[in-house]
């Protein structure tokens, strides 16, 4: 079966999907995931998440219900009107970012630490770069810049402009 490309994802909400509801509770117990999720961020001490927008330097939600000041249930609800729920909202991927910051700094392992100056132009083949800068090939582009997203997308071989995109899009069958 040929892959679909883009993967099509639900949009984030604040509703649970129907497979969570199926999630089994145990004998007589009703599904618990939202509620458990409430009282772990109660159980552990976070803060409002309305305290936690404005520690990132993000203007808070306005008149939030009190169970929409739960770290959980706030990320949820910033997605669908930041952003229509096509992605997480300024708080939302502002800890996943940092997740991922903290994970590749605390590995000892992670490039950040092995060759904290690593670029995709060090991967050499035969003496020969593995892969090419997208960005350099702009007219007066300075080749010693850094690594811009576009480099990385061209190098992976995804579609990178919207006619490309649109492309693979009508060429990809629609999931069921």
């Amino acid at each position: 079966m040929k892959p679909v490309f883009p993967q099509l994802a639900h949009k984030i909400d604040m509703r649970l999907s129907r497979a969570v509801f199926n999630i089994p509770a145990g004998q007589g117990a009703s599904n618990p995931l939202a509620e458990l999720n409430i009282r772990r961020g109660w159980r552990m001490e976070l803060p409002p998440a309305s305290e936690v927008a404005t520690a990132l330097h993000v203007r808070p939600l306005p008149n939030l219900a009190p169970m929409e000041e739960s770290l959980w249930v706030y990320i949820l609800k910033e997605a669908g009107e930041q952003h229509d729920g096509e992605r997480l909202g300024a708080v939302g991927s502002t800890i996943v970012a940092a997740v991922f910051s903290g994970l590749l700094r605390g590995d000892p392992f992670s490039y950040l630490n092995r060759d904290p100056h690593w670029t995709p132009a060090k991967e050499l083949v035969d003496g020969v770069p593995l892969f090419e800068k997208a960005s350099a090939e702009r007219p007066g582009a300075d080749p010693a810049a850094p690594w811009e997203m576009v480099d990385l997308i061209r190098a992976s071989g995804l579609p990178e402009s919207l006619p490309q995109i649109q492309g693979v899009l009508a060429a990809s069958p629609v999931p069921a």
